[in-house]
């Protein structure tokens, strides 16, 4: 199967940036339709920036940091167990188990609410000077019969330009804070290259960064992806863009890792009366667009005129456990989630090896970000890590001659299966998963 095949993806969380590079949930997989795979290598075993290589890395590292996102945090575990019982469930010819593959594919529209809730009104480009005003409301889904369903409201942002003109209204999703997560890391890396130059070329590339960040922050195409950076930039009256990026990108990372027990114990803001029982019923829903806009505000509320942003601060102004105890809770949940949620069938030793992963990674990076980093090659090779498939501008995988059910019965006994396996059962199961997902309710 050639990398071109692989392309129409339409069940990436990501779709909208697929030009350059995107991840695949589904397919488990990073692709880069700019790079080679001898650039990639070259990049791969190297610690050095320079103008030749950072356009790339920094695209890399972007991406890098959904697969990071999918694979290490507690949403993200919980997502791998549904993603492997679709796979499996297929796998087993089981129809009893095929409800798995419906439910995994209502999470990835759940977790961007899809396109319809996302509405650009009017295509006003703002930036660092005319910057747009911001306001929220409360927005509700719709029923499987196309039904409002009154309790499951969601939060969404109205953006209008500094004329008072509609720009966009858009809902605080998981896709908001995947985004959010990558794009500080895009600009991490970046912001490290130029920290590394002498001071003439420093004060260049400082000045085409901002262009760069305040170009993404006010373009209404992005809006679905910066929604939770103005959220958090207004709430907290930061003037400074790459820091609430940092600050929204720490906040949606403890969103991504909130365990049950700790959201049962979190404080509720003031603010959160307003929203009536809307609200209620987002809290009662575990609504992480809410949950990120909870937090911020018991933040905001506790630390009105605090300039420096500490984490622990963030934690003890929700009521939510220190960073090491939140990492103990986190790890229980998935323990319990995996051994409960997973079902039987020929992906579960792989299944747990990327949950394993996922565990590892989470002890590196912690359950909150306080600093700017990343999982590093350096990291992934210190912890015997596989790196995550990448697919290049070169690529070409050889399927055809792969058979399913050998596949299928090398895993039982060995537990494993190399690169070529995995994309011949990706590309087996995801059109039999997309016309099982539109045939559901007919």
């Amino acid at each position: 199967m050639m990398k071109e095949q692989l392309q129409n993806n339409e069940w990436s969380l990501f779709s909208s940036i697929q030009t350059v590079a995107y991840y695949s949930p589904l397919g488990d997989y990073i692709m880069l339709n700019k790079v080679n795979e001898t650039t990639l290598s070259e990049i791969l075993n190297t610690d050095k920036l320079s103008f030749d290589n950072i356009k790339n890395i920094s695209i890399i590292n972007h991406e890098w940091q959904h697969w990071v996102d999918y694979t290490s945090t507690l949403w993200g575990m919980k997502k791998m167990v549904n993603m492997y019982n679709a796979y499996n469930a297929w796998l087993n010819g089981k129809e009893s188990e095929f409800l798995h593959i419906k439910i995994l594919f209502n999470e990835f529209k759940q977790d961007k609410y899809y396109y319809y809730y996302t509405q650009v009104k009017n295509k006003i480009y703002g930036n660092g000077k005319d910057v747009w005003k911001m306001g929220m409301t409360i927005g509700h889904r719709f029923n499987e019969d196309g039904q409002l369903n009154m309790k499951k409201p969601l939060l969404l942002v109205n953006f209008a330009s500094s004329a008072d003109i509609d720009i966009a209204r858009v809902p605080v999703s998981i896709a908001s804070m995947l985004e959010c997560n990558a794009m500080f890391q895009e600009l991490a890396t970046k912001s490290l290259f130029i920290e590394s130059l002498e001071e003439n070329d420093k004060i260049i590339e400082i000045l085409e960064l901002d262009r760069y960040i305040y170009k993404w922050l006010y373009d209404p195409n992005m809006i679905l992806y910066t929604v939770v950076t103005h959220l958090t930039a207004n709430t907290l009256r930061i003037n400074r863009p790459l820091m609430a990026i940092h600050i929204a990108s720490i906040i949606s990372n403890l969103v991504l890792n909130l365990p049950e027990k700790a959201i049962r114990q979190m404080k509720l803001p003031v603010t959160a009366l307003l929203h009536g029982q809307a609200g209620v019923n987002m809290f009662s829903n575990r609504d992480k667009g809410y949950l990120f806009f909870l937090i911020l505000e018991n933040y905001a509320i506790e630390h009105p005129d605090k300039l420096d942003f500490v984490v622990d601060d963030l934690l003890k102004s929700s009521n939510l456990p220190n960073p090491m105890q939140l990492e103990e809770i986190i790890l229980d949940e998935i323990n319990s989630y995996t051994k409960t949620s997973a079902i039987d069938g020929p992906l579960n030793d792989l299944m747990m090896e990327k949950i394993n992963t996922g565990k590892i990674l989470l002890n590196i990076k912690g359950s909150v970000l306080n600093r700017q980093s990343s999982i590093t090659t350096r990291d992934l090779l210190a912890n015997k890590i596989d790196f995550p498939n990448f697919l290049c501008s070169d690529t070409y995988i050889d399927t055809e001659h792969l058979s399913i059910n050998k596949i299928i019965n090398n895993a039982k006994i060995n537990g494993k299966i190399d690169y070529n396996e995995w994309y011949k059962i990706y590309e087996f199961c995801e059109p039999k998963f997309r016309e099982f997902v539109e045939v559901c309710g007919v």
